[in-house]
């Protein structure tokens, strides 16, 4: 699955460097020795790992927790008791996160670096089916996602790519949970995995 260091690869070195920049002029790290404060920078350009760990997936389900059409058909599919269908023309949403890096020197705290990942999901052409509170198919025409990176609220980064939704949100062969209830009804039962359903 695409995470977003993998879209952002080509601009990490100038989200690092922006970012070491922005630790270099705090009062504690400017007076520091040159090879300390370099150990101190060093810090900053290794803090971005995380971004490693933030999946187009794990986006993506945020998303659907933010759908109203994929609520309501949710609560319908559970009141009726019968499948239903969910269709949008389109459908965007901006996830944020907001690591900090706090630097430090032999246990001393030297600075703490703001950043704010926005991870926006452009989906067209959606169809999908929802079953006893859970999203059991689902595709669309494009997916396309777009990262954007600031640092101490100055925009560094931003890159937006095509992806295939089949490949970023393969769905488990039971669904995935849209309401709340559907998550009650999961403890209830504890069916074996069947592979995963792509929709």
């Amino acid at each position: 699955m695409t995470t977003v260091a993998d879209i952002l690869r080509d601009d990490l070195s100038r989200i690092g460097a922006r970012a070491a920049d922005a630790v270099g002029g705090a009062r504690g790290v400017v007076t520091l020795p040159p090879l300390t404060r370099e150990t101190v920078l060093s810090q900053v350009r290794s803090g971005l790992a995380p971004l490693g760990e933030i999946t187009v997936g794990d986006v993506l389900k945020v998303a659907w927790g933010a759908c109203r059409t994929l609520q309501k058909a949710g609560r319908e599919s559970l009141a009726k008791g019968s499948a239903q269908p969910v269709r949008l023309d389109g459908y965007a949403v901006p996830v944020d996160y907001e690591p900090r890096l706090d630097i430090t020197l032999e246990d001393t705290h030297i600075a703490t670096v703001h950043l704010r990942v926005r991870v926006t999901v452009e989906l067209f052409k959606l169809d999908g089916s929802v079953e006893q509170g859970r999203l059991v198919q689902l595709a669309c025409e494009a997916l396309q996602v777009t990262a954007t990176v600031d640092v101490e609220g100055h925009q560094v980064a931003e890159r937006k790519v095509p992806l295939d939704l089949r490949v970023e949100l393969p769905l488990p062969a039971t669904g995935l949970p849209v309401v709340r209830e559907a998550l009650s009804l999961e403890s209830d039962h504890d069916d074996p995995p069947q592979g995963d359903r792509l929709g």
